[in-house]
């Protein structure tokens, strides 16, 4: 057996986790917006992004819960988790508030 059948075995292996990896995960009840991808990507390592549905939150309060789930693990750079703040406090403010994303 040569040495580069178990490589060539593995190629199509490794391209398809790669793509896999690359793709967020659907969530069609989550508006549109920039920072939603991002999110998706981030926040679904850990829960279910449908999680954020039933947050209504002001910027500070999505900034304090962002911040709180990078310190528990969540890996994003610091500009990610803004994008991420941004998204979330458009989409899911406070009660009575008006969505940026609608």
């Amino acid at each position: 057996m040569s040495r580069s059948l178990p490589l060539l075995l593995l190629a199509p292996l490794l391209a398809t986790a790669s793509a896999w990896a690359q793709t967020a995960p659907s969530a069609p009840d989550l508006p549109e917006g920039e920072g939603r991808d991002t999110f998706l990507r981030v926040c679904s390592d850990c829960h279910s992004p449908q999680i954020a549905t039933h947050q209504r939150l002001g910027r500070e309060g999505w900034s304090d819960l962002v911040f709180m789930m990078a310190d528990q693990g969540a890996v994003a750079t610091d500009a990610e988790l803004e994008e991420i703040i941004t998204y979330l406090s458009g989409a899911f403010p406070p009660e009575g508030e008006e969505t940026a994303h609608e």
